[in-house]
């Protein structure tokens, strides 16, 4: 603002000094200037005002992206809880049987224990799923997975094949009920999803 008075000035002072010299072509040159400033200057201000209405519209639209994003990602949640409410009213999966072989060891407090007893037998997703479920409703460490199935009863100690482990989280990732967390420089990390911590809540209505 103090640069175009500052112009304004200097070209009042020029025409005041043409008038006393008398020197109209000079006077004539000078309003001419004077004309033309005042042009640029009125142009000027409409781009600014222009522009500050440009500035206007894209913060506008900026808000409105904001709430549509919004809007989209809640969408995504709310398909997801559908989803999640159907596949609730179905869990005849977890009737379904895997072979697991446990190894049982029995310990005795005396210098000699029995070997480890192998056994094979059939047991449902719900039951396995409803043994390790409650020990995921907070972070473990996926290292630590293997753990979760370990069974100590009456002095019997019972520990699950690793592969048959590895079969059954790929079966519980292949339902939804756990999901990896990462953590950037921390372990990764196992937890039961958001669908895992439903069924388990539905299986202790039944």
């Amino acid at each position: 603002m103090g640069t175009i008075k500052d112009a304004y000035d200097i070209i009042k002072d020029l025409l005041n000094e043409a008038k006393k010299l008398k020197n109209f072509d000079f006077v004539e040159m000078v309003m001419d200037i004077q004309q033309k400033f005042f042009d640029l200057n009125n142009e000027n201000q409409k781009l600014k005002t222009a522009n500050q209405e440009k500035d206007l519209i894209i913060t506008q639209l900026s808000i409105i992206k904001d709430q549509v994003d919004s809007l989209k990602m809640e969408n995504i949640k709310l398909k997801s809880k559908i989803t999640s409410i159907e596949k609730l009213d179905d869990l005849s999966f977890l009737e379904n049987e895997i072979e697991i072989h446990y190894k049982e060891i029995v310990y005795f407090y005396t210098s000699n224990s029995p070997d480890p007893i192998e056994n094979t037998l059939k047991e449902s997703i719900k039951d396995i799923y409803y043994f390790v479920a409650p020990k995921l409703l907070t972070p473990s460490e996926d290292s630590k997975f293997l753990e979760l199935f370990n069974k100590s009863v009456n002095g019997t100690y019972s520990s699950l094949d690793s592969k048959i482990v590895g079969k059954l989280k790929a079966k519980f990732m292949e339902y939804k009920l756990i999901e990896i967390k990462e953590i950037p420089k921390q372990p990764t990390k196992i937890q039961l999803s958001e669908f895992g911590r439903e069924v388990l809540n539905k299986i202790n209505e039944l």
